[in-house]
């Protein structure tokens, strides 16, 4: 299953596949962004992450529409160039060109795992360690090198811990220890669990021999 979307440039496609996930086609013309995209909160709009929502909320603006609306050299005065782009995004227009090749390149390697119950002590460590696990076997499968890792809960409010390494480790028991990975003590009720990747992805295969990042 997958979920397609087709507009008039980059961005308003991408917007579009999100509205019939996990599978659908979705097709949004320039003069429909008013009644598809408009109604939808803020936050939907691509490119704005949570600390930009919640800026815009402090505006007064709740939807892709008032956004739309709003005076465009406000914007730029209270976000700069991005306050331009913006506003631009939300009456559909996007000048980002279309590349075929994006997704030959590998730009990170993630897993994740909902908890069924409360993990606390060594199961939240065996938890980290298993994702751990799993993700280093992909990179090694695809023979990849990056330099930095991040563990990501969603709780509440999606927390983030990020760490960057100064060179690849050939196991990241010998690096850190077993219990040294990253240390939690309790996460909530059927909470998701997300080691959120391995990022930087060297473009250059490893070849000739394995390397185990982590």
């Amino acid at each position: 299953m997958c979920s397609v979307g087709i507009g008039p440039n980059k961005l308003v496609a991408k917007m579009a596949a999100e509205l019939q996930k996990p599978d659908g086609l979705t097709v949004i013309t320039i003069e429909e962004v008013p009644g598809k995209l408009w109604p939808l909160p803020v936050g939907e709009l691509f490119g704005v992450g949570r600390k930009t929502e919640k800026k815009l909320r402090g505006l007064g603006i709740h939807t892709i529409g008032e956004l739309a609306k709003y005076p465009p050299e406000i914007l730029k005065q209270k976000f700069g160039v991005i306050g331009h782009v913006l506003h631009l995004s939300a009456n559909g227009i996007n000048c980002s060109p279309v590349n075929p090749h994006s997704l030959d390149r590998v730009k990170s390697v993630g897993n994740q795992l909902t908890l069924s119950h409360d993990y606390a002590g060594d199961e939240i460590k065996v938890a980290i360690l298993d994702l751990s696990e799993k993700v280093a076997h992909r990179v090694r499968q695809g023979g990849y090198a990056g330099k930095t890792v991040t563990l990501s809960l969603d709780l509440f409010n999606q927390k983030e811990r990020f760490r960057r390494l100064n060179q690849a480790c050939d196991d990241i028991r010998q690096r850190f220890g077993y219990n040294s990975i990253l240390r939690c003590t309790s996460i909530t009720k059927e909470g998701r669990l997300v080691l959120s990747c391995l990022t930087n992805i060297h473009t250059e295969k490893i070849s000739g021999r394995d390397c185990r990042l982590i």
